[in-house]
């Protein structure tokens, strides 16, 4: 299967953040910004926070491949918003258990990354959830927070309040809001407890969206190298006609093409399995797919962006020019939900495991 996304989306969408969130109001964020910006409730008022709910459930007709490809366009754009968490990941593991409504409004649903932190305890009082996690992205944004956690031999997804929670503020590098947060012998309810959840599917998930990221941020790369090369002149010529330049800008490109494939065959891969499968299933049916993409997007975020600053000199590591938006975020995003070397130690075992019959279908699909 080939996904496929409406152009009028990406307009739409391109449109909205080059009039509430272009570069200007970006890096006036990261100096003073306390809150999310105004694009997010523009978003909501556009449909694009309900894009993957299904109509029948109040969403806006979309699909998984639309919201990943307004998550793509927000992080060319280094547009600060939670989408990925919100839309993508705590709106499909919500709307699998049947609780799309949760993640349609402006309020935020955050997510914890890592499955194995927090623990949920029966005591003879009671639940309670303790733990303390850190990187959580823009918990003090948020509103809820989805949690996995483990409770005996399980994990499970609990949806606790933001403010039952202590949350300390934390950024990384690009100034995105990365918290630690804190549950301390926190009473959770039965209604708080969204289901079961597989830790390997929760962390898959979580590895399509940065890659879907990474692509984007790695194509906006790029695009601001390409511009740079063919207009900065150096002894009477542009950067661009000089032979090793064009060799640099030629593997920036190889490496950016690399990583938007991979990505848009894990992307095709889990929309494909998502007709006759669960969200889960789709995940891990889709696992070889997924981790190669997030093996490449995640070098492509160590060669793109050092092969894009060697190109641009000291002027793409100043604040007031856009290179530095892009880089930065990509080397922030290449750690997270498994980095690449954690993703190609998992994709040898699985390659070691999968037996002769299937190890050429796993080199060649």
């Amino acid at each position: 299967m080939t996904t496929t996304v409406d152009p009028m989306l990406t307009d739409t969408v391109v449109r909205a953040t080059a009039a509430e969130c272009d570069t200007e109001t970006v890096r006036a964020w990261e100096r003073t910004g306390t809150e999310l910006p105004t694009i997010w409730k523009t978003f909501l008022e556009l449909g694009l926070l309900g894009l993957a709910v299904p109509e029948d459930q109040g969403g806006s007709g979309g699909d998984l491949a639309d919201a990943l490809e307004v998550l793509r366009l927000c992080a060319a754009g280094s547009v600060p918003v939670p989408y990925a968490e919100h839309v993508v990941l705590a709106g499909q593991w919500l709307g699998a258990a049947g609780r799309y409504s949760d993640v349609q409004h402006e309020h935020v649903v955050t997510v914890v990354p890592d499955p194995h932190t927090m623990t949920l305890t029966d005591t003879p009082t009671g639940t309670v959830l303790e733990g303390t996690v850190r990187r959580v992205p823009w918990a003090r944004d948020a509103d809820q927070v989805l949690i996995p956690c483990r409770r005996d031999d399980e994990h499970v997804l609990v949806l606790v309040d933001s403010a039952a929670l202590d949350i300390t503020g934390r950024r990384n590098l690009a100034a995105e809001p990365r918290d630690t947060v804190t549950a301390s012998a926190l009473a959770v309810t039965d209604s708080m407890v969204v289901g079961p959840v597989d830790p390997v599917a929760w962390t898959l998930a979580g590895a399509l969206v940065r890659s879907v990221a990474l692509a984007g941020a790695t194509q906006r790369a790029l695009d601001l190298s390409i511009d740079y090369v063919k207009v900065r002149e150096q002894f009477g010529r542009p950067l661009g006609k000089f032979q090793a330049v064009g060799h640099m800008l030629a593997r920036t490109a190889e490496d950016t093409a690399a990583a938007r494939l991979a990505t848009e065959s894990a992307i095709n891969s889990v929309a494909g399995l998502l007709a006759e499968h669960s969200w889960e299933q789709a995940l891990r049916a889709a696992e070889t797919d997924t981790a190669t993409a997030k093996i490449l997007t995640s070098q492509a975020a160590t060669s793109v962006a050092r092969m894009a600053h060697q190109m641009h000199g000291a002027m793409g590591t100043t604040v007031e020019y856009d290179l530095q938006l892009s880089t930065r975020r990509m080397w922030s995003w290449r750690e997270e939900f498994g980095s690449h070397t954690f993703w190609s130690r998992r994709l040898g075992r699985i390659a070691a495991t999968a037996g002769a019959a299937r190890l050429w279908d796993l080199i060649s699909r």
